[in-house]
């Protein structure tokens, strides 16, 4: 339990990061170049989450 104490805003970055991905893939699979509201949400979760990241790595130096 501590290390998720410890580490959890990398490990929410990174739980966004694979949700991107996911979205990436389904929009890859369904059509190239519609869905807008499906590439927003690829867009917000990946910048989210290296956000999330990039926080944990200031917050640790």
């Amino acid at each position: 339990m501590e290390f998720i104490g410890d580490h959890w805003l990398a490990i929410v970055g990174v739980l966004l990061l694979i949700a991107a991905l996911s979205c990436g893939f389904v929009l890859i699979g369904v059509v190239w170049g519609g869905m807008m509201l499906l590439k927003a949400m690829t867009g917000f979760l990946l910048l989210a989450g290296i956000a999330c990241i990039a926080v944990k790595i200031m917050v640790d130096r």
